[in-house]
């Protein structure tokens, strides 16, 4: 589904008891707009092992060419059936070619909408000086897997702050996929609490319940 139909009062995302809503989108110049990118549901497994995870990806022409940057604000609403989102996942594939640059996602998760309470807070990101790469640049050394602890939650909002800045001239700086995932319980676990019957991934970043 196109980001842009998505806004506040529009459509709505929904998987295993999970609805994704008001996605708003703020670009900078040379950013694509909300009607070029491509919001799916996904089922992402079990990413460390045990906790089922489901939610969304994002794809689109999100890219900078040369000695140039640009900034994109999201931010959204999920909402669980009850209060079992267990964490959160934050994911990015990025890539660096023909010199120095880099992509960076760094997101602030709160639990009473923007400006309310933070239950955690991540940064994923990908760097290359002089070939060499590094990960989650804001937090080295750069981690596959990060963790946070934070209560269960029912609802939260996801406030995101995505950059890609090429930092040589002939550098192509790309944000090919952009995930987001919640873990939540087993369907038993869900059904006797409540009566309710990532390979390939270049980064990425948990905030564990």
């Amino acid at each position: 589904m196109l980001l842009d139909t998505l806004g506040p009062g529009g459509n709505t995302l929904t998987i295993d008891g999970l609805t994704f809503s008001d996605f708003v989108w703020t670009p900078s110049p040379g950013a694509p707009t909300a009607s070029l990118i491509t919001v799916s549901t996904m089922d992402f497994g079990r990413p460390d092992g045990v906790h089922p995870t489901f939610g969304i990806q994002l794809q689109g022409p999100i890219s900078v060419v040369g000695m140039n940057g640009i900034d994109i604000g999201l931010t959204y609403k999920v909402t669980a059936n009850a209060p079992i989102i267990e964490d959160l996942y934050s994911a990015m594939v990025a890539g660096v070619q023909f010199g120095d640059g880099f992509a960076a996602i760094d997101e602030v998760v709160h639990a009473d909408g923007v400006g309310g309470l933070v239950v955690g807070q991540s940064s994923v990101g990908k760097l290359v000086l002089n070939g060499i790469a590094s990960h989650d640049i804001q937090d080295p050394p750069g981690e596959a897997l990060d963790e946070l602890v934070f209560p269960n939650q029912q609802w939260l909002t996801v406030e995101k702050n995505i950059n890609l800045t090429g930092l040589s001239p002939n550098t192509v700086v790309t944000a090919t996929l952009i995930d987001q995932g919640f873990s939540v319980p087993e369907p038993t676990t869900y059904a006797g609490v409540f009566g309710l019957g990532l390979a390939g991934y270049t980064l990425v970043r948990r905030l564990r319940a």
